[in-house]
């Protein structure tokens, strides 16, 4: 399995150990995806991008967990199903969307659009489907 997208993945967290934002989101996917990639220090004063993982409510999507993606705090990103996969099935654990939502994070902050997850993405993730 390649690793190559869990290095690029782990330099894009770098800004992980910074405090909430004004409109309440972390800088970044926290210490549950800083567990699946490697650590790494950077400057995080760069990224104009967050995300916040949720629980679906019913009615929303699918019974389990989803990620916002936004930029300089306004929604760009509503995944409430895990992507790359037939059907619509949200992300069984909160720990699978928040290490989902830093790969997309991640892509989008980098200027990757569309930020598209693959099923390899998810499986080097761990993620469940």
């Amino acid at each position: 399995m390649n690793r190559f997208p869990l290095l690029l993945l782990g330099i894009a967290l770098a800004g992980c150990n910074r405090p909430q934002l004004d409109n309440g989101h972390s800088s970044c996917m926290d210490s549950i995806v800083e567990s699946k990639v490697p650590k790494v220090v950077a400057d995080s004063n760069t990224s104009h991008f967050s995300a916040s993982t949720y629980k679906n409510k019913s009615g929303d999507g699918p019974e389990g967990f989803g990620f916002d993606i936004f930029q300089d705090g306004k929604m760009m990103i509503h995944q409430n199903s895990i992507p790359a996969i037939q059907g619509n099935k949200a992300f069984a654990t909160e720990e699978d969307a928040k290490a989902v939502g830093a790969l997309m994070l991640y892509k989008v902050s980098k200027g990757i659009m569309p930020p598209t997850i693959s099923v390899e993405d998810l499986d080097s993730l761990g993620v469940k489907y």
